[in-house]
């Protein structure tokens, strides 16, 4: 599915002209991000000279493609505990209760897929 996403996402950005291609493209995770770096060189893109790539996770997969992917680290283990906690507290409280929001912070890992501006 990635890369077939990652070949459609090329063939739009490649159908543009030069001035108005992106700068950068913010993938909703790494391997949709990876999938474009591995087929960026198939349209004759560079990453990132020619186009900046980041994505959301943080998986070890960001370290082994070339170049190397920036990404958001997520504390998946953390939120995957916080879903939990408000699934139970959902479950033992079934009044309709506000809906809850939680911010968990993450982490900025800055590779080489990110060009300076």
């Amino acid at each position: 599915m990635e890369g077939k996403m990652a070949l459609d996402v090329w063939k739009q950005v490649v159908a543009l002209a030069p001035e108005q291609r992106p700068s950068i493209l913010v993938c909703v995770n790494d391997l949709i991000a990876v999938s474009l770096i591995r087929h960026a060189a198939t349209f004759g893109v560079r990453v990132p000279q020619d186009i900046s790539i980041t994505g959301f996770d943080g998986f070890a997969v960001g370290e082994w493609c070339q170049p190397r992917l920036t990404t958001v680290r997520q504390p998946l283990a953390r939120i995957g505990a916080k879903a939990a906690e408000i699934l139970i507290d959902t479950l033992e409280n079934p009044d309709p209760a506000p809906i809850q929001h939680a911010v968990l912070p993450g982490r900025l890992l800055l590779r080489d897929s990110l060009a300076s501006p």
